[in-house]
């Protein structure tokens, strides 16, 4: 039996969980909604493209303290930029193992939506 390799499918610069590991990494999109993680932090989600098939992508932002400082300037429906601009690795005395990380949060009005709010009794009517 012969072995055939199997190439990976092309990259599509679409994130769903972005890391922002360097400087100057960011995503863009409206934002969707706002949501608990697992560890019961609230983070953005913002909507980001569409797939082939017209579905729409989001990118699930990490729930970083700094990040969760913007949360009550920002609305549903906002195009945003969130962009990485400072990295402050730890102290050697430093507990926390990780670098801490800033963020620039921009608007654009222009790109900016309004998403229709589900009516509940739509949902149940049925």
């Amino acid at each position: 039996m012969a072995w055939e390799e199997i190439e990976p499918e092309e990259e599509t610069g679409y994130t769903k969980y972005p890391k922002f590991e360097k400087v100057g990494d960011f995503v863009e999109g409206n934002l969707y909604e706002f949501e608990t993680d697992g560890y019961g932090n609230k983070r953005m989600v913002l909507e980001v493209g569409e797939d082939e098939d017209g579905e729409p992508l989001y990118s699930y932002l990490p729930s970083h303290a700094h990040l969760q400082r913007f949360y009550k300037k920002v609305a549903i429906g906002d195009f945003l930029r969130v962009e990485l601009v400072k990295l402050i690795e730890p102290d050697e005395d430093d507990d926390n193992q990780y670098p801490v990380r800033k963020y620039k949060v921009q608007v654009d009005p222009d790109r900016s939506v309004r998403y229709e709010e589900e009516d509940e009794d739509d949902f149940f009517d049925e």
